[in-house]
């Protein structure tokens, strides 16, 4: 009996089980933020495009403005990026390689991270699953009016207007299309390379002529203050775990080192180097749970399983033992990672803190997911106990990271919420007379910005609250309200 007909039935069971996740851990900081301007729409936001908005906006028209509805499409994203990571692994590969390529792809934390949170990672996933069914397809099945190339150049497009950073995509794409001969051929039949290089054009045009008008406003990282070692380490360590990072990393560079190469390998190869490269220099620059981009993920998974299948240097017994190790390992650091959705009923709770280990081990990755309405509800209290109208009060916060969450929470506040944190005189003149709610987690805080008191002179604590979620403590809060002069008078 093929074990391969039950794979439908327990990808059906685990997007269930990805769904019913959704509404158990809240939103993070970085989620928060795009769903905030999913509220107002435009061309590009601080750190993401406006793509991941567009979806969060659409499947909260549906299902609500709240945890699942932001996160609809991440579960449905993943099952089907593993559909594509079987199919491409089966045509260029077999069924057996197939097989354990998307079971070590659904298994691995950074999967099953971005299956049940939504950011640029989800989509870089899938975009990059995507991209390479699509030229696979154009190389294979020339269709009238060039139909697989116009795709693959919309592809490109997509995964740039995601993050400008993945422009990578189309040079990833061009690059394993020059590196290989069959690519090398299709390059050169027209119109093949101006679709493909006209769409990038377009899209750098488009880019450009937007943000020169709007501040640059899609180069603003405020990042998660890690440096390059320390955001490959930590996030590469959680979001895929010791086992994983060892069998891609030796995949991937056997078959690199391999000579002759053959067509699928190089094909994969091509493909995923920049993407890796893409993500060792901006893995310490995005936010916990987006962990770069993962998009060379796919390609390698693929590689990982061909290479396990086709040496001959081990028994089969030892490729079963090491395929078996590598999906216990990361299932169950999956369940670790997920420790809000799946572990705190179990109360297994992460038992180390960066701090104590001078940034050596990751902290905990749950602590960005929980607390926030438990926050927002103390504020609310503090208000209301202040006597401020919350319709005349505007949301600010030291980190953009306390900001975000707090203002999804907090939208009875008035709309206006600075990026990130109140810090120029364009944000003071279009306050008005509201009053601002300032926000620290700096314990030793003791006076808001300068500028704040400069036009808000009035300025009192109205709470200082701690949070914990099961026993372990989350975050010291101090809220701050400062009102201006004439206010006071009033």
């Amino acid at each position: 009996m093929k074990r391969q007909r039950y794979l439908p039935l327990a990808l059906g069971v685990l997007t269930l089980a990805r769904l019913a996740l959704l509404p158990l851990s809240e939103l993070s900081p970085v989620e928060a933020h795009a769903a905030l301007c999913s509220q107002q729409l435009d061309l590009w936001h601080p750190m993401t495009g406006p793509l991941l908005p567009l979806l969060m906006r659409l499947s909260s028209a549906v299902f609500g403005f709240n945890e699942f509805g932001v996160r609809f499409f991440a579960p449905l994203l993943m099952l089907g990026t593993g559909w594509l990571v079987w199919k491409m692994a089966h045509g260029l590969f077999d069924v057996t390689t197939a097989t354990w390529a998307i079971v070590i792809f659904q298994v691995t934390p950074v999967v099953n991270v971005a299956a049940v949170t939504f950011t640029n990672t989800t989509l870089a996933i899938a975009e990059s699953a995507a991209l390479l069914v699509l030229l696979r397809l154009a190389l294979h099945r020339p269709l009238r009016s060039h139909l697989h190339w116009w795709a693959v150049a919309g592809m490109a497009f997509l995964a740039f207007i995601t993050d400008w950073r993945l422009i990578v995509f189309g040079l990833a794409g061009i690059g394993c299309l020059a590196l290989t001969r069959r690519g090398r051929t299709a390059l050169l039949k027209w119109p093949v390379l101006p679709i493909l290089c006209g769409t990038l054009v377009f899209a750098l045009v488009l880019f450009l002529v937007w943000n020169s008008k709007h501040g640059w406003i899609a180069f603003h990282f405020p990042g998660s203050g890690l440096s390059m070692f320390h955001g490959v380490w930590r996030h590469g360590l959680l979001a895929y775990g010791l086992p994983m990072v060892v069998l891609l990393g030796w995949a991937v560079v056997v078959i690199t080192l391999q000579r002759p190469l053959s067509y699928a390998p190089a094909f994969l190869l091509a493909f995923a180097w920049p993407l890796i490269s893409l993500d060792f220099i901006s893995l310490h620059n995005t936010p916990w749970p987006q962990v770069g981009f993962a998009a060379w993920f796919p390609p390698a998974v693929m590689l990982a399983a061909a290479r396990l299948m086709q040496t001959e240097r081990m028994t089969m017994r030892t490729k079963v033992w090491i395929r078996s190790t590598v999906v216990l390992a990361a299932s169950f650091q999956s369940c670790i990672v997920l420790q809000p959705s799946t572990t705190r009923a179990l109360g297994l709770n992460w038992g180390f803190d960066s701090r104590h280990h001078a940034g050596f081990l990751p902290g905990n990755p749950s602590r960005d997911l929980t607390g926030w309405r438990m926050a927002a509800n103390q504020i609310r209290e503090a208000l209301a106990g202040n006597q401020l109208d919350p319709a005349h009060c505007f949301l600010t916060a030291e980190r953009w990271e306390l900001s975000e969450p707090l203002a999804f929470h907090l939208r009875e506040l008035a709309p206006h919420r600075p990026w990130p944190r109140f810090d120029s005189d364009k944000d003071v003149a279009s306050a008005g007379d509201a009053t601002a709610i300032f926000i620290t987690d700096d314990e030793s805080c003791h006076l808001p910005p300068k500028l704040m008191l400069s036009t808000r002179p009035n300025m009192k604590i109205i709470a200082v609250f701690a949070l914990t979620s099961n026993g372990q403590p989350l975050r010291t809060l101090k809220v701050f309200a400062c009102s201006p002069a004439h206010a006071a008078e009033k």
